[in-house]
């Protein structure tokens, strides 16, 4: 058996729970990851071993979530002719069967799961015996996507065999259109690498003498740049840090914001040097915007936050959040968030508190999620 996973992130970046669960499925199978080519980084359409089991390579995609604008618009008016997709997909199409062919892995018990459902037609075509959807985020949350692109979204949902969300919202939008397989596995973390204390010197690029109030992610349009701009600036007694890339789109509030003399935009950090910035944080926050995108988002920080014992100081983005209103602070306006971060830096002292932040995180371990998502695999493989 072979799990063909088509992502719509690269494995290099941000590493989250996609990459997770590839690590986990390649105890037990080889696994190629298919990533989208993009033009700020050198496509390789044929198969790179980058782990144990693990091969990566790129693939021909119409970037209708491109960073700039202009390739947005120009992507959805291509893909409006049935020709322009046309040639994409025979292109993809090409690219696969190379790619199986150059592992010589020609076992036919072939399982997809997609995050990428743009391609679900070309999944059709290559006959596989168990289709799962990993649905993660709001399929429209993050640009208007083309009707052709709605209707494949939908078929996605009607064919998968097993549909897995991460949370309730997305349950919901789901269930607007099948009723049956559908499984929620939130996300976690990978307890044991964000758990262990600060092993090495602090990082030189911190700042040190105050308390620290940090969010590690993606530096993107989701992100309250006002509510931000307000704490720094009312909060002169704590240094404010982000760690994750930024947004072409933010770059010129990020740069106002790093004017600031308590604020550090520090970009992107290698995985395994994020608990080494965590540790040295006295609280973690997620400063997230209201809307379609993340009312559905489960935030991959909490459970790393936590982890490190680090309280959580949090936006009222979702109201999947209920979930967790006994261990993170939600505050429901700016004043209630600044507030909560002075209350939040206070119990971060306290031990118990703690510790109920450390056992939280450990029971939503990577590999309980993962032994779920493998379980519904082979269940299915059984009785298929």
């Amino acid at each position: 058996m072979i799990i063909i996973f088509l992502s719509d992130i690269a494995w290099y970046g941000l590493h989250q729970r996609p990459q997770h669960i590839v690590l986990a499925l390649a105890k037990r199978w080889p696994v190629l990851w298919v990533e989208p080519a993009v033009l700020t980084r050198r496509a390789s359409f044929t198969p790179k071993l980058v782990q144990p089991n693990i091969y990566t390579m790129s693939f021909p995609v119409i970037p209708y979530n491109a960073r700039s604008p202009l390739i947005q618009v120009v992507a959805k008016f291509l893909s409006r002719f049935p020709l322009a997709r046309g040639i994409v997909h025979v292109w993809q199409r090409s690219v696969l069967r190379k790619a199986l062919s150059s592992l010589e892995i020609n076992d036919p018990d072939r399982v997809f799961i997609l995050h990428n459902f743009h391609v679900i037609d070309l999944v059709d075509e290559f006959h596989p015996s168990v289709v799962v959807y990993d649905y993660i985020d709001n399929a429209f949350g993050f640009t208007r996507l083309p009707k052709h692109i709605i209707e494949a979204w939908k078929k996605t949902i009607k064919q998968a065999d097993i549909i897995i969300v991460t949370s309730p919202t997305l349950a919901k939008q789901i269930e607007s259109i099948r009723s049956d397989n559908i499984h929620y596995v939130g996300n976690g973390v990978e307890f044991d690498h964000f758990a262990k204390a600060g092993i090495v010197q602090s990082p030189l690029d911190l700042p040190t003498g105050k308390p620290i109030v940090g969010y590690i992610g993606a530096v993107y349009p989701w992100l309250d740049y006002d509510l931000i701009k307000r704490a720094c600036t009312e909060l002169p007694a704590i240094d404010f840090v982000f760690i994750g890339p930024v947004h072409p789109q933010v770059r010129d509030v990020v740069r106002e914001l790093g004017r600031l003399p308590n604020v550090k935009f520090l970009g992107f950090k290698p995985y395994k040097d994020i608990p080494h910035y965590l540790h040295r944080f006295s609280v973690g926050i997620i400063p997230f915007k209201k809307n379609e995108l993340t009312a559905s988002v489960n935030p991959v920080k909490l459970y790393e936050y936590s982890a490190a014992g680090k309280p959580t100081v949090s936006t009222d983005f979702s109201d999947d959040l209920c979930e967790f209103k006994d261990l993170i602070f939600i505050a429901r306006s700016q004043d209630d968030f600044l507030s909560s971060i002075t209350t939040a830096i206070q119990r971060s002292r306290e031990s118990r508190f703690m510790e109920s932040l450390v056992t939280f995180a450990r029971t939503h371990d990577w590999k309980n999620k993962t032994s779920v998502i493998v379980d519904f695999i082979q269940r299915y493989r059984t009785h298929s």
